[in-house]
């Protein structure tokens, strides 16, 4: 039998319930990340400490490093440098092509006289008012201004080869020096050093003015509490 005095009698009231749950554990990481400083370089300033909880993204330190800096400049002129080079060559091909077409369109002209020449030659000859020495003479010409063209047909194509060959060159060295630029320039932006996900800085062994050498790592955990 219940007691009386074992029930505890309240009034009901209505409103919100506050329920609070408390444990004890350790964080253990769900996933280690390793960020390595990928070029010799001095610290600028430091953001963040270790125990830090960081959003993926947030920049964790910032690093310098004067020789890259000049090299991300230099292969700038050095790409700009190329590509203007590509244009001007561009531009005197485009000069000697114009050339060597103007040449053509003189003989074809030339060419056209002789062979007018040549037919009233002929027929001046079968009724023999000129002589053979002449028509000979006329012959020649056409002749000769037949090869000329010829020659400076294969010339000019052989031309258009060379060039297609020295502008394909050209544009090898600009993408070349706009892959080292591009290298180069991810090297320069890797040394704002960044959290890749949103986790906790289990370890900053780095200290404004510090000098850090190419290889240098801490460690970066994304962790979870059990």
């Amino acid at each position: 039998m219940i007691k009386r005095t074992d029930i505890l009698v309240d009034t009901v009231k209505q409103g919100p319930v506050s329920i609070k749950v408390s444990s004890f554990g350790k964080l253990h990481s769900a996933e280690r990340y390793i960020i390595t400083s990928e070029s010799d370089a001095i610290v600028e300033a430091v953001l963040h400490q270790a125990g830090s909880i960081l959003q993926k993204g947030q920049v964790i330190a910032r690093l310098s490093n004067p020789d890259l800096q000049l090299q991300v400049k230099q292969h700038e002129q050095l790409l700009q440098q190329a590509i203007i080079m590509r244009a001007q060559l561009q531009l005197t091909h485009q000069r000697e092509l114009l050339l060597e077409q103007a040449e053509i369109d003189t003989l074809i002209g030339d060419l056209k006289t002789a062979e007018l020449e040549f037919t009233a030659q002929q027929a001046l000859l079968r009724k023999g008012i000129v002589s053979m020495l002449t028509f000979l003479q006329v012959k020649s010409k056409k002749e000769n201004l037949t090869r000329q063209l010829s020659s400076i047909k294969t010339r000019f194509l052989q031309l258009e080869k060379l060039q297609a060959s020295m502008l394909q060159l050209a544009k090898q060295r600009i993408d070349m020096q706009s892959w080292e630029l591009t290298r180069l320039r991810t090297r320069e932006a890797n040394l704002t050093v960044k959290a890749p996900q949103l986790g906790v800085l289990q370890r900053m062994p780095l200290t404004v003015g510090q000098s850090v050498k190419k290889g240098l790592s801490w460690h970066y955990w994304v962790a979870r509490k059990t």
